[in-house]
């Protein structure tokens, strides 16, 4: 089994994920506490996926085709109906 390496200039953006998912919790920390429904904050919470397809859908590498456009429009009406 080999050594993890991280090559030189990668060490500058190992906080940046461990950042984030702290503000992340602690926003939905503050969700929970300030509305106290898990139906309602849940949802919300499991939209994040749109950021990556959005964020996906800028790189020239990422198609969005109909069948995927389809799947996350089902996926985005699905959170809706489950958070009413």
């Amino acid at each position: 089994m080999g050594r993890w390496a991280i090559p030189g200039g990668h060490w500058v953006f190992i906080p940046f994920p461990g950042t984030l998912k702290s503000l992340a919790f602690g926003s939905v920390r503050t969700a929970f506490h300030l509305s106290g429904a898990a139906c309602a904050v849940v949802p919300i919470v499991q939209l994040s996926f749109l950021v990556t397809v959005l964020l996906a859908a800028c790189l020239p590498q990422e198609r969005l085709d109909a069948p995927r456009l389809g799947g996350l429009a089902l996926a985005v009406g699905a959170v809706f109906l489950l958070s009413r």
